[in-house]
């Protein structure tokens, strides 16, 4: 998807490489970028501070 625009594309498919990722290159692209993070749909959201947030 990202070549297909012009923009340089990375694949993160799990917490390690995301820990991992030297974000400083981002910054040194020429051009857009797209981040394409792959999430587990089976995780759980933390839903404590999203309510929190709604009984203000």
């Amino acid at each position: 998807m990202a070549n297909s625009v012009g923009a340089q594309g990375y694949v993160i498919n799990n917490i390690i490489e995301l820990l991992e990722f030297d974000y400083e290159q981002l910054y040194h692209n020429d051009g857009p970028s797209l981040l394409d993070i792959h999430i587990d749909g089976d995780e759980v959201p933390p839903m404590g501070a999203r309510m929190k947030r709604l009984d203000r």
